[in-house]
């Protein structure tokens, strides 16, 4: 699979191809991604030049680019996780604490 492809990448993670758990008939890992804005042709299409303003709210003051959601659907397929299941890979740039300060 290309590195450069990110929706293959997610659907193999979704459909368990590229397993070796799956292809032996063990046992199937599932993972998932909750990502935060990314900038996409979606959300340039939806907010214009005003697409920025939406990682504003995240401790990296920025907005995610689709290649770093690939890396992490990447490694959650690939056999160094394979410690990994059944937990959801938050991806949005980090949250500012709640806490007083």
């Amino acid at each position: 699979m290309r590195a450069a492809d990110p929706g293959r990448r997610a659907y193999a993670l979704l459909s368990g191809q590229n397993n070796p758990e799956n292809e032996a008939g063990i046992g199937v890992r599932i993972n998932g991604v909750s990502p935060g804005p990314v900038r996409t042709a979606g959300t340039r299409a939806m907010l214009g030049e005003n697409v920025d303003a939406l990682g504003r709210a995240n401790l990296r003051d920025r907005i995610g680019e689709p290649e770093e959601i690939a890396s992490v659907v990447q490694f959650l397929i690939e056999a160094g996780s394979s410690y990994i299941n059944g937990t959801v890979v938050v991806a949005n740039g980090g949250e500012p604490s709640s806490l007083p300060e």
